[in-house]
C-alpha cells in the first residue's frame, strides 16, 4: 500500500487574493525602501510622514514581510485532512471540523486490514 501526501486544493479566489497580497507586499516594500528617491526624481514633496517611514524602516520593512506573510499563508491553507482508502472518502476534516484522532486513525488501518 502506498501512502501518500499532498496539498488540498484552494479555492482559484483564494490563490488571487494571495497573488495580490504579494504585489501589494512587494510594492509597500519598494516604496520604503525607494519611495523617497522616486519622490525626489518626480519633484513631488514627500509627507512628513515620509521622514518617519525613512527612520525607521528596516523595522517597518519587517513588519510588512511577516504581516504579508501571515495573510498569504492564511489564504493558501485549506485547514483539510483528508484519508482517502481506493478513491474512498473515510475521513474529512473539512466535514468534521476536527482533527482525527490516533484511535480514529489506527481503526480506520485496521478496518482496511493496513496494519
Amino acid at each position: 500500500m502506498l501512502v501518500t501526501g499532498e496539498e488540498y486544493p484552494v479555492s482559484a479566489s483564494n490563490q488571487f487574493l494571495s497573488t495580490i497580497a504579494t504585489v501589494v507586499q512587494m510594492s509597500i516594500l519598494a516604496f520604503i525602501f525607494f519611495g523617497q528617491t522616486i519622490l525626489d526624481k518626480m519633484g513631488i514633496q514627500a509627507h512628513p510622514i515620509m521622514n518617519q517611514i525613512q527612520e525607521k524602516k528596516f523595522f517597518i520593512s519587517i513588519a510588512v514581510f511577516i504581516l504579508g506573510n501571515m495573510i498569504r499563508n492564511g489564504l493558501l491553507s485549506s485547514g483539510a485532512f483528508e484519508i482517502y482508502f481506493d478513491d474512498e472518502l473515510v475521513f474529512s476534516k473539512l466535514e468534521s471540523n476536527t482533527a482525527p484522532q490516533m484511535d480514529i486513525i489506527d481503526n480506520l488501518l485496521q478496518s482496511y486490514s493496513i496494519i
